[in-house]
């Protein structure tokens, strides 16, 4: 068990501002992963504001950490790809501190639980986040408004180089359900790269799941 001091906003994405002291994260960077995860079984894009920057095609600002999306079905065999890496997953409903608990091999994670942290061994740092999608019979589907649903060919983009990463459209739903200030400067960021059809497909998404939001105003 660990027990980290890494704030009040919540288990599976640190935020930057907090005391993470205790908390030790050297992320890969998307290449990296892309190396990493090269002969992997299963389908998996880079998130989070490495997915907005990837998009964009310029890093915009420094990173605390790398989220890499995977479906719930495929998480037995994305632990498995890494069978000697360490993982651990933030006990629900815990907080101030967070408290972690080992993802032991086969061990399927419910829906409850968003997703893993993951290590080489207990000596390394943090390197990046397994973060489970609910997908099901080829339709992917928002975790927090099941009714926003999108068929899994058109949730995902390569850059260039190949490294798949979630279109801004579907990564951004999760910076709306958040609304940290990164948050929110990452989509005012973005927002001028988005084609009318990504922004129409946000505000319909967001609309759904929270119809007064602040950024709808935006996407209008």
């Amino acid at each position: 068990m660990i027990i980290a001091f890494i704030g009040d906003e919540g288990a599976l994405a640190v935020v930057n501002q907090s005391d993470t002291s205790s908390f030790s994260v050297v992320p890969l960077q998307p290449q990296e992963i892309q190396l990493l995860l090269s002969a992997a079984p299963f389908q998996w894009w880079i998130t989070g504001g490495w997915a907005l920057d990837l998009f964009t095609g310029q890093k915009s600002r420094s990173h605390f950490d790398t989220d890499v999306a995977v479906a719930r079905k495929d998480q037995t065999a994305a632990q498995a790809y890494l069978k000697s890496w360490d993982f651990q997953y933030a006990v629900p409903a815990t907080s101030n501190p967070v408290v972690f608990e080992s993802w032991n091999a086969g061990e399927l994670l419910e829906f409850k639980i968003h997703g893993s942290w993951a290590r080489e061994n207990r000596d390394s740092p943090w390197r990046f986040e397994f973060l489970l999608h609910e997908i099901d019979q080829g339709i992917w589907s928002f975790r927090y408004c099941r009714e926003v649903r999108h068929p899994l060919d058109q949730i995902g983009s390569r850059t260039p180089g190949g490294i798949p990463y979630l279109r801004p459209e579907i990564a951004l739903l999760y910076k709306a359900a958040r609304m940290r200030q990164v948050d929110d400067e990452d989509f005012r960021r973005v927002l001028p790269h988005l084609a009318s059809q990504q922004r129409a497909q946000l505000a319909r998404d967001v609309t759904r799941f929270k119809p007064q939001h602040p950024w709808l105003y935006l996407l209008a």
